[in-house]
């Protein structure tokens, strides 16, 4: 009797922790897709070249005002996200719907 009851309460826990490892991944994915939306925000409020620092510091201040923590994997995954639109040439030619398509993330972040 002893062992079931060992085994439904480790199966509970394990339910707990999979389902939090599932709704942390997800925060995560949203909080990524936010960040790549202001940086490209980011790149229309300032512009030239040799002025990312100020755009970085613009994406920070950003996420701050809705919340989000700076930590050392989002600060390298806004480094790794610019990299890459520098790589790729990704940058959005048009930014009429940037800000936006940002607030709106922000919102539906808030939300859940």
């Amino acid at each position: 009797m002893e062992a079931i009851k060992d085994v439904i309460i480790f199966l509970a826990i394990a339910a707990i922790c999979g389902l939090l490892a599932a709704f942390l991944k997800s925060r995560k994915n949203k909080i990524l897709t936010y960040t790549e939306y202001l940086i490209q925000w980011a790149e229309t409020q300032i512009e030239g070249s040799g002025m990312g620092e100020e755009k970085k510091a613009l994406v920070i201040a950003r996420l701050k005002e809705d919340g989000i923590h700076i930590t050392k994997w989002l600060d390298k995954a806004i480094d790794s996200t610019v990299a890459f639109l520098n790589k790729t040439s990704g940058w959005l030619k048009d930014s009429a719907d940037i800000e936006g398509t940002a607030k709106e993330i922000a919102e539906r972040m808030k939300e859940e």
